[in-house]
């Protein structure tokens, strides 16, 4: 992490990482120290329980790493993107992502970022349609939406 930081902050860019929730708090421990942003993809890539094992009052925290992720969330220098639900939610009504999504908003909905994941490799002739009514059914709920889908990534990547 620390070369790609040396590498990345010169130019003044962003560090985007995919990496699995379970392994954010290894890069909590650094993330301080590196003073880059960073971005993370798909919403941590939270290991949901399966729809068998999920209540209805699923709650995000139960997640190894979630806490870890909204920390560096709020600590100002982490973004994390909305996207790619698909990957890890096998629901095709998105409850489990819901509960991580609406809590990101509540937490720190001013460094959340919406991302396609366009071309969606690996599920490719994917409708991204009911993911993105759903990102703004929570964006809205959160008065957010127009922070999530633009202001937000105009701050992350300093664009005028």
């Amino acid at each position: 992490m620390q070369r790609y930081a040396r590498a990345v902050k010169p130019l003044d860019w962003v560090l985007e990482l995919f990496i699995a929730m379970e392994s954010i708090p290894m890069l909590e421990r650094v993330s301080e120290d590196l003073g880059i942003r960073m971005c993370i993809a798909h919403c941590g890539a939270p290991k949901l329980p399966t729809l068998e094992r999920r209540s209805s009052l699923f709650d995000p925290y139960d997640l190894a790493g979630f806490d870890s992720l909204i920390r560096m969330l709020q600590n100002g220098k982490t973004w994390v993107k909305l996207s790619a639900a698909y990957r890890f939610d096998e629901d095709p009504k998105m409850r489990g992502i819901e509960a991580v999504a609406t809590e990101l908003l509540k937490k720190g909905g001013y460094r959340i970022v919406f991302a396609s994941d366009w071309p969606h490799t690996r599920f490719e002739g994917l409708d991204v349609q009911p993911f993105v009514e759903r990102c703004l059914e929570w964006t809205e709920a959160a008065g957010l939406t127009e922070r999530v889908f633009s202001s937000n990534a105009r701050d992350l990547w300093d664009v005028t």
